[in-house]
C-alpha cells in the first residue's frame, strides 16, 4: 500500500503549537515545552531578567494571556485557509497526484485515485500533500514570473540599444544631409564667384583702357596749357605762326582721343528661369530618407548542399515584423563565414533587390562551416547557420541501372554532347549509342550498326558539323556517323594497334590515342595520318585523350596529364592522385563556365584541373560508371 504520510514545511519563521497561553507578570509567553524541569520554584524572565515565582501548578498554571491565544487564533486560521481540507473531513489534508494532476482526498471513496490505492499502476503515480504542491507551484510560479521579468529586461534593453542606434543613425543622416546640401550650395558659391570674378576682370580690363586714354587726355592737355602761358607774351608773329600750325596739325590728332577707346557695357546675362527649373528638378531628387521594413528574427537563410572546392550558395530571405517577405533590398547586410575551427572563408553578398540576398563562398575543407547573418547589426533568425560541406559531389541527375532495356547500361565507356544539348552515351555493352536530353536525360533513341559491333567501342567525339566519331580497338576502324546513326566514312591505318579513346579538334582532325602502340596519332577525316604525338612506347598505359582551347593536345597517361600544343609540342605534365591509371579518363570543356579547365576521372572520383597552374583545382563527385550516368 502506497504510504501518503508526508512532513509539512511551513513558510512561518516559528511554530506557534510549541507555545502554550501562559505568559509571565511581564508579558512573556512561555513555552510549554520547558514545564520547569529542574523542579525549581522561581526562574528568571527571559526578557527582562527578573525572577519569577512559580505556582504549584508549574507554568501552566500561570494565568493565560489573551493577546496571545487571539494570535495563536488568527494564525491558526490562515493556516487552515492556506492548506485546504477535504469538505467533507475536515481534518484530512488533501492529496496531489503529479502524474495525474489531480487532487483528491484518501478518505472519499468516490476518487479513482482512492479506490485504486492498492493497485500496481497507482503505486507508480508521484503523490504529495496538497500544500507541498502549492509550494511548489508557487515557486515555480515566481521562478516563471522572474524569468518573464529578465526576459522583459532583456527586451527592454534591447529596445532601448535600438533606440540609441536610431537616434545616432538620425544624427548621422542628418549630418550627411548637412554635408550634402553644403556640397551643392558650394558648387553655387563656386560659381557665384567664378561669375563675378569674370565680372571684376572685364571691369578692370575695360577701365585700364580708358583710364589710361584718359591720362593721354590729360597729358596733351596739360601740354597745351603750358604752352598756351607762354604764347600770351609772345609778339613775333613768325612764332606765332608757327605754334598755329602746330595747335593745328594737334586738333587732328586729338580726333582720336574725342571718343572712349573702350564702351561701358557690362551686364550679367543668365537664363534664371531655366536655371532654377533644372536646379529646382535636380535638387528635388536628390537625397531621401531609405528605411525599411525588415525584422531581423523572422528573416532566415538557407543553403543548398556544399561540396569542398565548389562554390556553396546560400540565400538570405528577408520578412518585415508581420512575416510578410520584402520586395525590395538594400538593407545592410553583414555576413561572416567560418570554418568550425573560426578560419574566415572569403564570401560574396549580392543584393537581389527582390527582399533576398545571395551569399556565395567556396569551401576548401569538408567540415562545417557557419554563417553568421547580421541585419541592421542584430543576428537573423537562425544566425549561426551551420553548413555541413562534404567532400563529395551529389549528382544532380542521375540515369539508367544495368541491362539492356531502354532505360539501361550495360559498360558505358564515353558520352559526348552537341550544340543541340542532345547528350550521346557510348554504351559498348550492348552495342549501341543511347541518345538522352541533356536537359532532363529523356530518352530519345538508339544508334546501332557499324563501328559500334563486337561489343568494342572505347571512344566517341563530335566534330565540328557536330557528327558522330568512333573508334572500336578491337576491328580498330574509325568511324563518322551523322546524329541519326547514317554511316558517313571510315578508315583505319597500319600504325594502330589498340586505339581506345579518340579526341577532334576544331579542324576536324582525328585524335586517336592507342594504348597498344603507347602514342596517339592524328589523322585527318580521310584516314591520313598526320602526326604522331610521342615515342613508340611512352605512354604505358595511355587511357584517355582531350582536346582543349587553342586545340591543346592533352593526354591522360601513367598518373599524369601530359599537355601539347596544337602542333604536338610538349608544354608540361601535370601530376593527379591515384596509382590506378588504367582506368581514368577526362574531357575539356570550353564552355564559358569550364574555360581552362579539364576533367578527368581515376577511381570513380571527379577532379577538374587549370593547366595553365599546374595544380589540381576541385574535386567534384564520387560517381558509378558501371550502370549509368
Amino acid at each position: 500500500m502506497v504510504s501518503l504520510s508526508s512532513t509539512l514545511v511551513e513558510t512561518v519563521s516559528i511554530n506557534y503549537d510549541d507555545f502554550n497561553e501562559s505568559f509571565l507578570t511581564c508579558g512573556t509567553c512561555l513555552c510549554g515545552g520547558n514545564n520547569n524541569p529542574s523542579g525549581q520554584m522561581s526562574f528568571r524572565c527571559p526578557i527582562c531578567r527578573e525572577s519569577i515565582p512559580l505556582p504549584r501548578g508549574g507554568v501552566s498554571a500561570l494565568r493565560p494571556n489573551f493577546l496571545v491565544n487571539q494570535l495563536l487564533d488568527l494564525m491558526a486560521q490562515q493556516r487552515r485557509e492556506v492548506v485546504p481540507k477535504c469538505s467533507l473531513h475536515a481534518t484530512e489534508e488533501l492529496l496531489f497526484c503529479e502524474t495525474c494532476d489531480v487532487v483528491f482526498c484518501p478518505h472519499c471513496m468516490g476518487s479513482s485515485h482512492s479506490q485504486g490505492m492498492s493497485d500496481e499502476t497507482c503505486e507508480e503515480h508521484t503523490v504529495i500533500p496538497f500544500s507541498i504542491a502549492m509550494k511548489r507551484m508557487s515557486e515555480i510560479l515566481l521562478y516563471k514570473a522572474k524569468e518573464c521579468i529578465n526576459k522583459l529586461n532583456q527586451a527592454n534593453e534591447s529596445v532601448s540599444l535600438e533606440i540609441n542606434r536610431l537616434d545616432r543613425n538620425v544624427e548621422r543622416a542628418k549630418e550627411a544631409v548637412e554635408q550634402s546640401f553644403q556640397a551643392l550650395l558650394d558648387v553655387i558659391e563656386v560659381r557665384r564667384s567664378t561669375v563675378l570674378r569674370d565680372l571684376d576682370a572685364v571691369h578692370q580690363t575695360k577701365r585700364k583702357v580708358l583710364q589710361e586714354q584718359l591720362d593721354v587726355i590729360n597729358s596733351e592737355k596739360s601740354k597745351v596749357e603750358s604752352e598756351m602761358e607762354g604764347l600770351q607774351y609772345q609778339v613775333e608773329v613768325r612764332n606765332m605762326t608757327h605754334k598755329i600750325s602746330d595747335l593745328t596739325s594737334r586738333l587732328d590728332s586729338l580726333t582720336p582721343l574725342g571718343e572712349p577707346h573702350e564702351n561701358s557695357f557690362l551686364c550679367f546675362e543668365g537664363d534664371t528661369e531655366k536655371t532654377l527649373k533644372a536646379v529646382r528638378e535636380a535638387v528635388e531628387c536628390h537625397g531621401s530618407t531609405r528605411t525599411s521594413t525588415t525584422f531581423p528574427p523572422l528573416c532566415k537563410v538557407a543553403v543548398d548542399a556544399s561540396t569542398v572546392h565548389l562554390e556553396c550558395k546560400a540565400i538570405i530571405t528577408t520578412v518585415d515584423y508581420h512575416g510578410m517577405p520584402r520586395s525590395n533590398g538594400n538593407d545592410p547586410v553583414i555576413v561572416r563565414v567560418t570554418t568550425e575551427c573560426g578560419q574566415h572563408v572569403p564570401s560574396t553578398l549580392t543584393d537581389e533587390h527582390d527582399g533576398t540576398y545571395s551569399v556565395v563562398f567556396k569551401p576548401d575543407k569538408a567540415e562545417r562551416h557557419q554563417i553568421e547573418v547580421l541585419i541592421f547589426g542584430r543576428p537573423i533568425r537562425n544566425s549561426p547557420c551551420v553548413v555541413e560541406v562534404s567532400s563529395e559531389h551529389n549528382p544532380v541527375m542521375s540515369y539508367g541501372s544495368r541491362g539492356s532495356g531502354s532505360n539501361q547500361f550495360m559498360q558505358p565507356v564515353a558520352a559526348a554532347s552537341d550544340s543541340q544539348n542532345v547528350v550521346y552515351v557510348l554504351d559498348t555493352g550492348n552495342c549501341r549509342i543511347k541518345m538522352l536530353s541533356g536537359e532532363d536525360f529523356n530518352f530519345i533513341g538508339h544508334i546501332e550498326g557499324d563501328g559500334l559491333e563486337g561489343k568494342s567501342a572505347t571512344g566517341i567525339a563530335l566534330s565540328p558539323n557536330n557528327n558522330l566519331v568512333l573508334v572500336n580497338w578491337r576491328s580498330k576502324m574509325v568511324t563518322e556517323l551523322s546524329p541519326l546513326g547514317n554511316k558517313i566514312g571510315q578508315f583505319t591505318h597500319e600504325v594502330m594497334e589498340e586505339p581506345i579513346a579518340l579526341a577532334v579538334n576544331s579542324l576536324g582532325q582525328v585524335l586517336v590515342a592507342d594504348n597498344g602502340a603507347g602514342m596517339v596519332f592524328l589523322f585527318d577525316l580521310n584516314g591520313k595520318l598526320l602526326k604522331r604525338i610521342g615515342k613508340k612506347g611512352q605512354f604505358k598505359f595511355l587511357s584517355a585523350v582531350a582536346v582543349g582551347p587553342n586545340d591543346d593536345i592533352l593526354i591522360a597517361a601513367d598518373s599524369r596529364i601530359h599537355v601539347y600544343d596544337a602542333k604536338g609540342d610538349f608544354l608540361r605534365d601535370i601530376q593527379v592522385e591515384g596509382r590506378d591509371p588504367t582506368k581514368f579518363g577526362f574531357l575539356a570543356d570550353e564552355v564559358v563556365e569550364f574555360l581552362n579547365f579539364y576533367w578527368y576521372t581515376l577511381r570513380q572520383r571527379v577532379f577538374m584541373f587549370n593547366p595553365r597552374r599546374l595544380r589540381m583545382v576541385q574535386l567534384l563527385a564520387n560517381m558509378d560508371s558501371k550502370t549509368g550516368i
